[in-house]
């Protein structure tokens, strides 16, 4: 009778899903099995079993038993770690047109305004949501998943007020799967870039001027509102989705990502963020190293870059040009078979001209110095002196990383600022080199960026219970051979090398409906 039971549950699950069109979904069970397992939270097994069911890990050990109905993933030469966070990225959006004025058109002929407009718009908008505008299938992604990365602080960037970011997941799905924390923070940048608006703001000072006015009509804005609510015979509040939508990062409920680089840049904005109490997170800081014990003690966060640029005095990479065969369909060959190649006529530009005698003095500067220069990727006239101090500057900024993990300062790292992910690797081993922990690197990119995120009950770590995002690569993350082997985000299994081509990026917001699969 049991056994005819489940068979009757079993056919009317069946006809149920079969009257919404739709198919019930088995559970997903894998189970990676004789895996070096690094836990996130310092602890490693050497030979362990990682069992993911559902897309939650459901058990971690060196004794575990895989269930029956898993997929066997031998886990031999493999090391896995808790899914690798970017803290901050913009490259998989599409953002919509600016609206700088949002009211009626000011006459300047028939009066003179007494204020700044409440509807001036240049380089604000706090309203926009990073998600919204999110492309989980951009070249970018599949860019990102061959370096380890699971999930992406996805963040509009470059502006006074950019927006607000939130996390997504690198899985491919359509949007409203991917989408993990609709809102994490509102972005401050104090830069315009190159905006095509002209006039007020145009300069630092004009920038935080206007930051200041717009953060100081919202605040007033909510009074108004607040009011008219109690008394409806005044005048009615316009209806102002940007002054809404700063509330949140006023009242302290979302945090304030500022975007800053250099010592002065971060002290303007820890101090703007203490005028209006809002709850700030560095972002950037190239120079934070240099304002470390005021940064531990307000707990400020950082989401910290890894773009040192050059090394001063650095040889060049020599780029090698591939070279082309003739014969190869597509390339047309400079002379058709049986046709006599054409002359032409000699030009006194194309006339070689005589060499100077050997041995006269054709400059000041010595052959073997200028090329020893051009070797070392430095101008011949620039001073020793100047090298070493820039050289020395350098790698104050490449050992930032080891000074803010000495301080106690809770950091994450992000591709902010770097050309590619291989660019950010490569940087990180030269922070590891220079100091940093390889247990905070490891940190950085896994359990810090989940708590400063406020997701530590969904990831972080490889804990059970926990959402089951993996990378697994063939040796150490720090090692320059190791290759990400596969990854595990909203219960699929990925393998970045046989991702397939993007599709092409959209201009626009994706529908809701959006239903495809890159795959």
């Amino acid at each position: 009778m049991k056994q005819v039971g489940k068979m009757c549950v079993g056919l009317l699950i069946g006809t149920v899903c079969s009257a919404f069109g739709q198919t019930p979904l088995l559970p997903k069970v894998y189970a990676i099995v004789g895996a070096k397992i690094e836990i996130g939270d310092g602890k490693t097994i050497s030979k362990g079993t990682v069992v993911v069911r559902d897309g939650r890990i459901e058990a971690v050990g060196e004794n575990v038993k895989p269930p029956a109905d898993a997929e066997i993933i031998e886990g031999a030469g493999l090391t896995v770690y808790p899914g690798f966070v970017d803290s901050f990225s913009s490259t998989a959006l599409k953002l919509p047109d600016a609206q700088p004025i949002q009211d009626t058109p000011f006459d300047p002929i028939a009066s003179s305004s007494p204020s700044m407009r409440e509807a001036n718009r240049k380089g604000v908008r706090p309203e926009l949501k990073a998600v919204d505008y999110f492309l989980p299938t951009d070249a970018s992604v599949l860019s990102a998943r061959k370096s380890g990365f699971v999930v992406q602080l996805l963040s509009p960037s470059g502006s006074l007020m950019s927006g607000q970011a939130g996390l997504v997941t690198l899985s491919g799905k359509p949007r409203r799967e991917s989408v993990m924390k609709p809102v994490v923070g509102e972005v401050f940048g104090f830069n315009m870039g190159r905006s095509a608006e002209r006039g007020y703001p145009a300069t630092n000072l004009g920038y935080f001027a206007h930051v200041r006015q717009t953060l100081l009509d919202a605040r007033r804005f909510q009074s108004q509102k607040a009011a008219y609510a109690k008394n409806k015979g005044m005048d009615r509040p316009p209806y102002d989705e940007v002054l809404t939508d700063l509330q949140p990062v006023l009242d302290g409920q979302i945090p304030a990502l500022f975007e800053a680089e250099n010592q002065n840049d971060i002290y303007r904005v820890l101090r703007f963020a203490q005028e209006f109490g809002m709850k700030p997170i560095l972002v950037g800081g190239g120079e934070a190293y240099k304002d470390v014990e005021t940064l531990a003690k307000g707990q400020v966060p950082v989401l910290l870059s890894l773009n040192f640029g050059k090394e001063p005095g650095a040889k060049p990479e020599k780029v090698t040009r591939p070279v082309i065969d003739p014969t190869r369909p597509g390339v047309k060959p400079a002379v058709k078979p049986g046709e006599k190649p054409v002359e032409k006529p000699v030009s006194p530009d194309d006339v070689q001209k005589p060499k100077p005698p050997q041995g006269e003095i054709k400059e000041d500067k010595d052959e073997s110095e200028v090329e020893k220069a051009k070797d070392e990727g430095e101008e011949s006239d620039v001073p020793k002196a100047a090298t070493e101090e820039r050289k020395r500057k350098w790698n104050e900024k490449v050992a930032g990383a080891s000074t803010l993990s000495k301080a106690g300062v809770l950091f994450a790292f992000t591709t902010k600022g770097v050309k590619t992910p291989a660019e950010f690797f490569t940087n990180l081993r030269r922070a590891v080199k220079a100091g940093l922990p390889r247990e905070a690197a490891l940190r950085a990119l896994t359990s810090s960026p989940a708590a400063i995120f406020g997701v530590s009950d969904l990831m972080g770590t490889i804990t059970p219970g926990k959402a089951a995002f993996l990378t697994v690569m063939t040796g150490d993350f720090l090692e320059e051979k190791s290759k990400v082997k596969f990854l595990l985000i909203d219960r699929e299994k990925i393998e970045p090398d046989k991702d397939k081509s993007a599709v092409p990026t959209r201009p626009t917001r994706l529908p809701q409906t959006d239903e495809f699969d890159p795959h």
